[in-house]
C-alpha cells in the first residue's frame, strides 16, 4: 500500500534521514551531470501493462539502456522513475543526442513485451534539469531501500571544472 510506505518515512525516523540524506546525495550528482553533457532532450517511457514492482521496471530500463547504448553508443542519459496514480511506474529520461523516435518505439517496445509508449521532446538544458529533479523526489519513498534513484550512461563523465565553478557560485 503506497500510503502505508508514506507513513513509514515519518520525520525524525533513521532510515527517513538516511533516505533523505540519500536524495540529496542523488540530487547533487544528478545536477552536476546534467550541467556536465547538457541534455536536450526528454524521452518519457511508459508501459499499458501496471508495472508496479520497482525491480521489474528497473529491469526494463536497463534493458533499454542497453538497446540504445548499441545504436547510439555516444547516447548520453540520466533519468528518474516516477509512479502514476494507477502504480505502475514509468521513466523520464533527459537525453543529449537526437535519436530516432520510430527506433526508440522498437526497442522499448522488445523491452515492455510490445505493450508501451514513448514521448519524445525538445527541451532546453534547464528544463530537462527540473523535470529530472521534480521526479527523483517526487517517489523516492517508493523506491526499495538499495535501490537506485536514477539511472546513468556510464559514458557520463561530471566535468570538475562545471562542478567547481559551481560550488563557487553558490
Amino acid at each position: 500500500d503506497p500510503e502505508r510506505e508514506k507513513d513509514s518515512c515519518a520525520p525524525g525516523d533513521g532510515d527517513s534521514q538516511r533516505r533523505l540524506s540519500s536524495i540529496q546525495r542523488s540530487r547533487s550528482t544528478v545536477r552536476k551531470c546534467i550541467r556536465t553533457f547538457e541534455p536536450e532532450y526528454m524521452l518519457t517511457l511508459t508501459t499499458r501493462a501496471n508495472i508496479t514492482d520497482y525491480k521489474t521496471s528497473r529491469a526494463q530500463i536497463t534493458k533499454f539502456l542497453r538497446l540504445i547504448r548499441y545504436h547510439y553508443p555516444k547516447q548520453q542519459i540520466i533519468g528518474a522513475a516516477e509512479r502514476q496514480k494507477r502504480g505502475a511506474w514509468h521513466w523520464h529520461l533527459a537525453i543529449k543526442q537526437r535519436q530516432s523516435a520510430n527506433l526508440t518505439r522498437r526497442l522499448w517496445l522488445q523491452c515492455c513485451d510490445n505493450d508501451g509508449n514513448i514521448d519524445l521532446l525538445q527541451l532546453k538544458t534547464d528544463q530537462a534539469a527540473k523535470y529530472i529533479y521534480k521526479y527523483l523526489g517526487k517517489d523516492f519513498h517508493l523506491v526499495p531501500p538499495g535501490q537506485p534513484m536514477y539511472i546513468r550512461s556510464r559514458n557520463i563523465k561530471i566535468n570538475e571544472e562545471t562542478t567547481r565553478h559551481e560550488n563557487l557560485q553558490s
